[in-house]
C-alpha cells in the first residue's frame, strides 16, 4: 500500500515538473490495520508532497527517501530527501495551524498530519540542515 501511493505521487509530480528526482523505498512488507493505514496513507502522501513543493523548488534533481522499520510494536516511517532543508527562521513554525511559506498555501497539513498521528498515540518529528530534510513518523 505504502510503496504503491509513494510511487503515484511520484509519478504525479515528476511528470508535472519536470525534474530528476529520484525515489528510493526500503519498505519490507508490513500489515497496518484498517485503523493505520487510511491515516497512514494520508499523512504520507502529504509529506512526500512537501518534499515535492519545497524541498526541490531551486533544484533540478535530488532524492526522496521512505524506508520502514518495525520494532517491538511500533512502526517507524521515514520520509527524507535531499533538497534545500528547512529555513532555521522557519523551523519552529512548520507544525503550527495555517502556516505557510506559499502565497497558494492553506498551512493545515503538517498540523493535520501531527494531529492524526498524535490522536493514534504516535508522533510525527522532523531533522534538517541545509542539504537534508528527514521526517519520522512512529505508530504505536
Amino acid at each position: 500500500y505504502i510503496e504503491e501511493l509513494a510511487r503515484e505521487i511520484h509519478h504525479s509530480y515528476a511528470s508535472l515538473q519536470k525534474k530528476a528526482i529520484e525515489l528510493k523505498l526500503d519498505l519490507p512488507e508490513v500489515y497496518l490495520n484498517v485503523n493505520y493505514a487510511i491515516p497512514c496513507g494520508l499523512i504520507i502522501n502529504e509529506v512526500i508532497t512537501n518534499c515535492y513543493k519545497h524541498a526541490f523548488e531551486e533544484k533540478e534533481k535530488g532524492v526522496i527517501s521512505i524506508s520502514i522499520k518495525k520494532k517491538e510494536e511500533k512502526l517507524f516511517i521515514s520520509i527524507s530527501d535531499n533538497g534545500k532543508g528547512i529555513d532555521s527562521e522557519i523551523q519552529d513554525k512548520v507544525f503550527l495551524p495555517f502556516f505557510t511559506t506559499r502565497k497558494d498555501g492553506a498551512g493545515i497539513g503538517l498540523t493535520l498530519s501531527k494531529n492524526i498521528i498524535e490522536a493514534h498515540g504516535g508522533y510525527l518529528s522532523y531533522q534538517t540542515d541545509e542539504d537534508k530534510t528527514s521526517f519520522m513518523i512512529c505508530l504505536i
